[in-house]
């Protein structure tokens, strides 16, 4: 279960009867034959954008306008993760931005002596990959 996109246009998979998708690994642990299914064929050089999440990155999905914990930034739409050059450029960023956003928050309220926590905003495994075609290729 999770999410893929391609050039922009997210899909979700599953969800799936008694929440149980058709994980790979188990199949073949059980020598099971496993049904590949097709999901887009498009020919390579049409092929601008890729991306393949876990079901938490389906979650994300609906938290763009959400605030980051102990920041005052909006956490933003999923396109990030495929538009912004960052993510390319440095490969702990997707790490470190999902990490972010799962925060918990700590504050101190003094007048009632007591300690405010907000959890972070992933309430699930939220793993993601990203690939994209390089500026200036075909």
């Amino acid at each position: 279960d999770g999410v893929w996109m391609l050039n922009g246009e997210v899909h979700a998979l599953g969800p799936f009867p008694g929440n149980a998708p058709p994980y790979l690994a188990y199949a073949l642990l059980r020598g099971e034959d496993v049904p590949l299914v097709s999901r887009a064929l498009v020919p390579t050089d049409d092929v601008h954008a890729l991306l393949l999440g876990t079901d938490g990155v389906g979650d994300l999905l609906g938290l763009s306008e959400a605030r980051v914990p102990e920041r005052d930034e909006p956490v933003g739409p999923l396109s990030r993760f495929w538009t912004e050059d960052r993510y390319f450029a440095n490969p702990d960023a997707v790490r470190r931005r999902l990490a972010q956003l799962n925060r918990e928050s700590v504050r101190a309220d003094f007048a009632e002596r007591r300690l405010l926590r907000t959890p972070g905003l992933l309430t699930d495994d939220t793993s993601l990959v990203v690939l994209r075609r390089r500026m200036g290729r075909a």
